[in-house]
């Protein structure tokens, strides 16, 4: 059955139940932050990688737009 809690009180006016439960939810808290930064350092260096595929992506766009115009202007050489 249910034992009787302490009745013991810490100096800041707190039972010893009380204080144990405050202890808990500060740990589990204390995890649940420590979850979300590595989940957002996760997050971070994901956008890191998606940003530097992007940027070689769109060089990758420009080098074959300056390709198509060398070949142009090496198909209209040929053509005069």
């Amino acid at each position: 059955m249910n034992e009787p809690r302490d009745k013991t009180v810490t100096p800041g006016g707190m039972d010893a139940g009380s204080v144990a439960y405050w202890k808990a939810r500060c740990t589990r808290l204390e995890t649940d932050l420590a979850q979300a930064r590595g989940k957002t350092e996760a997050y971070r260096r994901i956008a890191r990688r998606m940003e530097q595929r992007a940027r070689r992506d769109q060089r990758a766009a420009a080098d074959a737009i300056l390709r198509a115009v060398d070949l142009r202007g090496a198909l209209d050489e040929l053509g005069r």
